[in-house]
């Protein structure tokens, strides 16, 4: 398993009831998405941001596939 894996499964209750969830320095975009499938609430809201805009690119395509 690796480590965001193992991440994922202990924040999960966490998270839960989260209504904001921020991913600072996001890479691939995968925490984000994954903060934002944790969060049940209809309004709730993930924010991903990086320095690096080649990389928010790439962020938001992977979290749109």
């Amino acid at each position: 398993m690796n480590e965001n894996t193992n991440s994922k499964e202990l924040f999960t209750d966490c998270f839960k009831n989260a209504k904001r969830a921020l991913d600072i320095g996001t890479g691939s975009g995968y925490v984000a998405l994954c903060l934002s499938k944790m969060m049940q609430s209809p309004d709730s809201k993930t924010y991903a941001v990086d320095h690096i805009s080649k990389i928010i690119d790439i962020a938001k395509a992977n979290i749109a596939k």
